[in-house]
């Protein structure tokens, strides 16, 4: 029954609580959300000097890649660039892969 007792002394207090803020605590958060949503509209000119360096990567990729295959198959045939410049019908494995 104290546990219970307790409980409702606490509950009581607890709907009789009236928390106190300082002066300005509105403005101070309305400053902050202000400031975070600066921040935000600010974000625009980081996200496109991070898309151009991860374009400029991909492309750079591709270039390596494109030099890669010139310089083992000698040409850019879409055999070359498929992977497939060696295929033979006779190879079980790469016959079964044709649709």
């Amino acid at each position: 029954m104290k546990k219970i007792e307790n409980m409702e002394q606490f509950l009581d207090s607890m709907a009789n609580y009236n928390p106190k803020f300082d002066d300005g605590f509105s403005d101070r958060i309305i400053g902050k959300l202000d400031d975070d949503q600066k921040d935000t509209s600010n974000s625009f000119p980081e996200f496109v000097r991070l898309f151009r360096w991860v374009s400029l990567s991909g492309v750079a990729a591709i270039i390596i890649l494109l030099i890669t295959i010139y310089t083992t198959e000698g040409s850019f045939d879409l055999d070359a660039i498929y992977g497939i410049f060696n295929f033979s019908p006779d190879n079980p494995v790469l016959a079964s892969l044709d649709y």
